[in-house]
């Protein structure tokens, strides 16, 4: 579910998204898509990248909280 409340952000936030998106397509001008389970296009990739960067900041930020 915090997957989608991600996703949720990106959207609330579009500016921004696409402000990252630019500076993503600049270092990283093509990014794999499709498959089975994966981004319909570029830009869900793109997308995919934010999101599953901020959910691996959450865990880290989560287990240090556990550890504490």
């Amino acid at each position: 579910m915090v997957h989608e409340e991600y996703h949720w952000f990106e959207t609330a936030h579009a500016d921004d998204t696409f402000a990252v998106i630019a500076e993503f397509k600049a270092k990283f001008p093509v990014l794999q898509a499709g498959g089975l389970d994966g981004p319909q296009d570029e830009e869900s990739s793109y997308l995919r990248v934010i999101v599953c960067y901020a959910e691996q900041k959450m865990k880290a930020l989560v287990e240090t909280e556990r550890v504490s």
